[in-house]
């Protein structure tokens, strides 16, 4: 602000330089950062309206969790065995920041998605995935349709979903957590 006068900015060559070399790559980074921030808070955002218009009830069917904890969401089971199925929500690509989510949540777990690239879902990724044990991994059908067909065919070891594809269509999350919340299971 020391360079700005009214609309003029004025700065010598050299502290210009500086300025785009080294303090702007930091702020572009974190504005950057910030996007994907956003954008993560208007997926959870969209799965949550999603669920209740499918009639589950914020507080009693799910929740939303704060931002230390180990899930993005939690899905509430009403059967006997009162499970929670932790819900970790990423954006458009997996990275490794889905496998990291995933391993940091602990009991029954899911990942859920809107990626767009299915060469991030090969049969090495699924194998790695699954060494996380969540019970599956929500993607759109345009991009589930793309991934390698002996990586979607890889099945859970997780019990509330035996022997079933790890790999789902997104566009059955609700029905699916619907399903979670009545039996403790994933059909």
């Amino acid at each position: 602000s020391g360079h700005i006068a009214g609309t003029e900015v004025s700065l010598t060559l050299e502290e210009l330089m500086h300025f785009l070399l080294e303090e702007f790559v930091d702020f572009q980074r974190g504005a950057g950062n910030g996007l994907v921030s956003i954008a993560g808070g208007m997926n959870e955002a969209l799965l949550m309206r999603a669920m209740k218009n499918a009639g589950l009830i914020e507080g009693t069917d799910f929740s939303k969790t704060g931002k230390n904890s180990e899930a993005d969401l939690v899905i509430h089971s009403h059967a006997a065995n009162h499970k929670n199925l932790g819900v970790e929500v990423k954006s458009y690509h997996a990275r490794e920041r889905l496998l990291r989510g995933l391993r940091d949540i602990t009991g029954l777990k899911v990942g859920a998605g809107y990626f767009r690239d299915p060469s991030e879902f090969n049969t090495a990724r699924t194998k790695t995935l699954l060494q996380a044990d969540p019970a599956a991994i929500y993607m759109p059908q345009t991009t589930l349709s793309q991934v390698d067909p002996d990586a979607r065919a890889m099945t859970t070891n997780d019990p509330i979903a035996f022997q079933r594809p790890l790999y789902r269509p997104l566009e059955t999350f609700v029905s699916d957590m619907a399903h979670f919340a009545k039996t403790g299971q994933l059909p």
